[in-house]
């Protein structure tokens, strides 16, 4: 299975506290694939976040246990859970207590079964 994830995009939304979110869309599709929240202390998802994705879908021939090591805001293991190469639970660690909860709210806000620890 062979999947490209090129287009991404950072948004800023209007209101008194500014909310960013980080966006992967799959070719040719008008909505994106995953969208994600972003916090200033946490690790925000670049171009090696997608060569990453890229990669494991490349590789990966079927579902299997998938943990995103220093998840940050969990793009890696929600996106790979979407595209159906998870089996169970994304398992999640960063060392970042502020990065785990906010990949827990990203699991929860995409429906993806999360299992986030510090460490």
């Amino acid at each position: 299975m062979e999947t490209k994830i090129p287009h991404t995009r950072h948004k800023l939304e209007e209101g008194h506290e500014p909310k960013r979110y980080y966006e992967v869309k799959l070719p040719h599709a008008s909505a994106p694939f995953v969208r994600v929240k972003t916090l200033p202390n946490v690790f925000v998802p670049t171009e090696t976040s997608l060569l990453l994705i890229e990669a494991c879908s490349k590789l990966m021939t079927k579902p299997g246990k998938t943990l995103d090591l220093g998840c940050g805001c969990g793009i890696t293991g929600l996106v790979l859970s979407r595209l159906g190469f998870c089996s169970g639970p994304v398992y999640a660690s960063d060392i970042s207590a502020e990065a785990v909860r906010l990949t827990l709210e990203n699991a929860k806000t995409q429906g993806i079964e999360c299992i986030a620890r510090v460490g």
